[in-house]
């Protein structure tokens, strides 16, 4: 008997009895048994294809489920009777009938882009073809992880040869004296670590005591690189006397520092400090000493004396309370901090060893806005560092006007790099000028060769000849400068900010979540004080709030609480049932596998039906979030913290939320980027929940400002009013 069902009705049998089974064979066996052939027939096919296919291992359990399946559509088909006009679902009939007993094998739908409903192959071939992609994606996988466990062993090779060239700069400057003069670096080509052409082409800088030169740059251009070049004296005519310390976005740490306090770690940064007792501590349980050993303890003694070795506990005590530490935070082991308290007590330990080139690769990244308006005064008030040079990645703009007096743009067009007097938006002022020059200047050259072209001799006379082939001369010279020209708007085109588009779920009514008279406490913590209480807040689809308030003030349990992951010791949080809520925090490692690239980490956590069109969509997906086609092959761990804060943004995005909380999502971000995350902002239909450190961002999203201190949550007047407060602190 031939077989007619409504579509949902087999799908929702076969989706039932043949759970497990792909989408895309799935959908083949539903049109199978939409056609019109004899059910011995279909059984038959049906019950070698079950097995073939792993989903049944005998042909008996084959028999028996293909029995199932017919009696329940059968029971279906009899309970819903004839197709009538009336049913609401339309039928889902094969266009032509297809006869299994015209073939011997199994066929298989696959799809094209052909817009003919794709064609029909063997079932084998479509299984093996999977089987295939299957293993080039194990494969792929294999190799990233190598790459990334590669990268790992440079980076720690890296530490080990900048603290070795550190301890011995000590020693040196001790014996010749320190160097005062300027670090230059003659041409030089920066290769790419990922391969391919060089970062830079003939390359050079002159670095002057006194100055703060901000490195910018898109993201994956070089910045971190040619930092690490620097730190490790790869790049630049650096004496071997001159101190270098070097503070990157991902702290590596040993066997020996792991077990540190951040107290220690810190006190641990002045290697001359470390060097001097090391060895006065040798001279000092010698059994016997003669006078000039006696001589050489007593000058180590004078010199630790002069760099109060004595105080320098107290010393990084107070820089680690700058900087946010708690005193609980700073009792506890390197290890049990996070990757963000990591970053800070590098920080704080690069400070406290003074060194002669700083260098700070995105430094603001993990503080709140009042340990970073701390860090620009001390970078810029402080005497120490009017003698010293520090070169600074960052993505905050305003953290960058304040601190910069030079600015050193890394271009990825064309792998130059240029250096300028002036803060960031001194050279952002002059780059559009020069962007506005040479679009007027190429647009001229492009008509004056439009003008040449068009020239008509008047009859072909010598003379008119001669003018002909003159213009047509002058119009190819123009035509080299016009490309040439093209070639430098790209370069000067680069740093426009890139488009940036996040999914939403689309607006509902009323709130999304509601927040009444709730209060919050650790069951676990040694005390039983509230973290904060009576906490009244609502958001909804227009929601634009940010939560702002030291570290350790509760920012981030209030965050939670929000999404679900804790519950209030008091009061309610109502939640719609119909929102989704999506988070994307701060630490990447800890959403992105750094062994996959971006477009294998999208596949694992959105599979679909493993399709090459699915694919696809994540690959335009991705393209749509500032993830280039080029960055999606590419394994994470070498991707830009930028670029990797694309990915995370990317795959939260997918899932169409409809409130969007951000924990820090500037971090890593180029300042472009930040620019283009504030435009994406304003247009995300739905709701946003932020937590942020960088002062631009915040003054371009926030419509509300929440402060979290002081055991409670209020409504602030504004940000203006929050910044000015936490500088009248600073006085």
């Amino acid at each position: 008997f031939n077989l007619h069902f409504v579509a949902m009705s087999t799908r929702a049998v076969c989706t039932r009895l043949l759970a497990g089974l792909q989408e895309d064979i799935l959908d083949y066996i539903i049109d199978m048994l939409d056609g019109d052939e004899e059910q011995e027939e279909m059984q038959t096919a049906l019950t070698d294809f079950l097995i073939s296919c792993d989903v049944c291992t005998t042909e008996d359990e084959a028999t028996a489920k293909c029995r199932e399946l017919f009696a329940e559509l059968s029971s279906n088909d009899s309970e819903a009777g004839p197709p009538s006009a009336s049913i609401a679902e339309p039928l889902k009939l094969l266009d032509a009938p297809t006869s299994l007993a015209q073939t011997g094998e199994q066929l298989f739908r696959k799809e094209d882009d052909s817009g003919l409903g794709g064609r029909l192959v063997n079932i084998d071939e479509a299984l093996d073809d999977r089987k295939k992609r299957k293993r080039q994606q194990e494969e792929e996988r294999k190799a990233t992880k190598l790459h990334y466990q590669r990268i790992l062993a440079q980076r720690a090779a890296e530490e080990a040869a900048l603290q070795e060239a550190l301890a011995h700069a000590v020693t040196l400057r001790r014996q010749v004296g320190a160097y005062t003069g300027a670090v230059e670096a003659k041409p030089f080509a920066l290769p790419n670590p990922g391969g391919g052409r060089d970062l830079l082409d003939n390359a050079s800088f002159t670095l002057v005591r006194g100055r703060i030169y901000g490195l910018i740059g898109r993201n994956g251009k070089g910045k971190s690189t040619l930092l690490r070049a620097l730190a490790r004296r790869a790049v630049g005519d650096i004496p071997a006397e001159l101190t270098v310390h070097y503070v990157s976005q991902e702290v590596q740490l040993n066997d020996d520092n792991m077990e540190w306090t951040p107290v220690e770690f810190v006190v641990n940064a002045d290697v001359e400090r470390t060097l001097l007792l090391a060895e006065a501590a040798k001279l000092s349980s010698a059994e016997s000493t003669d006078v000039e050993q006696e001589k050489r303890l007593s000058e180590l003694q004078m010199r630790l004396e002069l760099i109060n070795a004595d105080t320098a506990a107290e010393r990084a005590v107070a820089l680690l309370t700058n900087l946010g530490f708690s005193t609980e935070l700073r009792a506890r082991c390197m290890s049990a901090l996070s990757g963000g308290w990591r970053v800070r007590t590098a920080l704080a330990a690069a400070i406290f060893a003074r060194p002669d080139l700083l260098l700070l690769d995105e430094p603001t990244n993990h503080l709140s806005i009042g340990a970073v308006l701390w860090l620009a005064r001390e970078l810029t008030t402080s005497e120490v560092w009017k003698e010293r040079i520090i070169v600074v990645v960052s993505h905050d703009r305003v953290f960058l006007d304040e601190v910069s007096s030079d600015t050193m743009h890394v271009s990825g067009a064309a792998h130059r790099l240029t250096q300028n007097r002036g803060n960031y938006s001194t050279w952002w002022k002059r780059r559009q000028q020069q962007r506005l020059t040479h679009e007027r200047e190429l647009e001229s050259k492009k008509r004056d060769i439009k003008e040449l072209r068009d020239f008509k001799p008047l009859g072909s006379t010598p003379k008119q000849m001669k003018i002909f082939k003159s213009k047509e001369k002058q119009a190819d010279k123009l035509e080299e400068e016009a490309n040439q020209m093209e070639e430098e708007a790209a370069a000067l085109q680069e740093d426009a900010e890139l488009p940036m588009t996040l999914k939403a779920g689309g607006k509902l009514d009323n709130f999304v979540v509601q927040i009444k008279a709730a209060g919050f406490r650790y069951q676990s913590a040694s005390d039983s004080k509230m973290l904060f209480r009576d906490v009244e807040m609502g958001i909804d689809s227009k929601s634009r709030i940010v939560l702002l308030g030291e570290n350790g003030n509760g920012k981030t349990t209030l965050v939670k609480l929000i999404l679900g992951e804790l519950e209030p010791t008091e009061g309610e949080i109502i939640r719609s049932a119909h929102a989704r809520i999506a988070l994307v925090n701060q630490h990447h490692a800890e959403q992105i596998d750094l062994t996959l690239s971006p477009l294998q980490f999208m596949l694992e956590r959105f599979p679909g039906d493993g399709s090459h069109s699915h694919e696809q969509q994540l690959r335009a997906h991705l393209h749509s979030c500032g993830v280039m086609s080029e960055m999606q092959s590419l394994p994470s761990s070498a991707l830009s913290g930028g670029q990797r804060s694309r990915v995370a943004l990317s795959a939260v995005s997918y899932s169409k939320p409809h409130v969007l909380v951000l924990d820090e999502p500037t971090n890593n971000l180029d300042l472009e980027s930040v620019a283009s995350l504030a435009d994406c902002i304003d247009k995300f239909e739905g709701g946003v929940v932020l937590v942020s450190h960088d002062q631009y961002f915040v003054s371009r999203v926030a419509k509300e400002v929440w402060l979290v201190e002081k055991g409670k949550v209020q409504r602030a007047v504004s940000f203006d009013h929050y910044r000015e407060t936490q500088l009248s602190k600073l006085k």
